[in-house]
């Protein structure tokens, strides 16, 4: 039978309400005191329910607010850089294109034009640009020059612990040979309870 609105209380006992707003919690925050845990009937559960799903659809709209207004600002910040950004090359490629003729006029000595406002122009030698391409080349390099080739282990670990059982002590042992493994740990776990909540209305 379903129970009324009425019925649901709004507020828990002052323990849970007490623990719930974080007072007096221990300092991992692991363990729930005794009377912080409601008694266990229909309403309580249905109250923690709706207490619940109303502090994650809070987050939920702080989420999508913060989220829409993050994509209008970066949409608004790519638009103005980009713009700036075309301006300030094409600026340089006229400061970098007066800075050639000026030394062709020999206006400028040495290899910088200093300029107001923090702006320098400079000269310098750039390195030669060596380009390859990986399939020709590995393949000579196998033959003619493997110094120069690596030659990298990879281990396959997802099959490996297919191919692995776990011993009592916390360790592991390749199932075939009964082989122990080194460099493996297993850690038991039991059962994990999970409370989720999806967007149902109250």
């Amino acid at each position: 039978m379903a129970l009324a609105a009425s019925e649901i209380p709004d507020e828990f006992p002052a323990a849970v309400e007490a623990y719930l707003s974080g007072e007096g919690i221990d300092a991992d925050g692991a363990l729930i005191p005794p009377d912080a845990v409601p008694a266990v009937d229909p309403a309580q559960r249905i109250a923690l329910a709706r207490r619940l799903a109303r502090v994650e659809r809070r987050r939920a709209e702080r989420r999508a607010a913060t989220e829409a207004e993050v994509a209008r600002l970066q949409h608004w910040l790519a638009e103005e850089d980009t713009r700036d950004g075309d301006i300030a090359a094409r600026l340089r490629l006229v400061l970098e294109a007066v800075f050639g003729e000026m030394r062709e006029r020999g206006e400028v000595r040495g290899k910088t034009l200093a300029l107001p406002y923090g702006v320098k122009v400079a000269a310098h030698k750039q390195q030669d640009l060596w380009e390859h391409d990986d399939a020709p080349l590995l393949e000579w390099a196998q033959r003619s020059a493997p110094a120069f080739v690596e030659q990298r282990p990879h281990l396959r670990w997802g099959d490996l612990r297919k191919a692995a059982s776990a011993t009592a002590d916390g360790g592991a042992v390749l199932a075939e040979t009964g082989e122990r493994i080194p460099g493996v740990t297993v850690q038991r776990r039991g059962e994990a309870v999970t409370v989720k909540w999806e967007e149902a209305g109250e």
